[in-house]
């Protein structure tokens, strides 16, 4: 295996908004998931220098916020699985579509996908790319 690129995105995660119609017949993507998008390229674009060749394992771990109106007690077991929406292929969606050209060529090099999200102490989301071939 190739060397793991790893890199954390300080930013709550959202899912990737469905393309819509604008009155003129015209699609067009929601200013939310192209703001997101950007953030979470431009956090890769500082940690990987040219996108990453051949066969890939990522990694992507979503963090929220633990709401303030939790106990002290359930504050300090942090972190814990989340499953209130969104849903968890939505978000993941969003990351692999704004590392396409930036990390990998191409999302279909991904071929193994693990996607997790919890309640952490803040938001944020944690990737990590690992090259399953040698000096790719």
């Amino acid at each position: 295996m190739g060397k793991a690129v790893e890199f954390i995105v300080q930013m709550r995660p959202v899912p990737k908004a469905r393309p819509r119609l604008a009155r003129n017949g015209h699609t067009y993507t929601p200013k939310n998931t192209v703001d997101a998008e950007k953030k979470i390229a431009s956090v890769a674009r500082i940690a990987i220098a040219k996108p990453l060749s051949g066969p890939l394992s990522l990694y992507i771990e979503f963090y929220y916020a633990v709401p303030k109106s939790w106990s002290k007690g359930k504050r300090e077991a942090i972190p814990l699985p989340r499953t209130e929406r969104p849903d968890l292929d939505n978000i993941g969606k969003l990351v692999l579509d704004s590392l396409n050209g930036i990390a990998y060529l191409d999302d279909a090099q991904i071929v193994h996908l693990s996607c997790s999200k919890y309640y952490g102490s803040s938001d944020r989301i944690h990737v990590t790319i690992i090259p399953l071939i040698e000096g790719k």
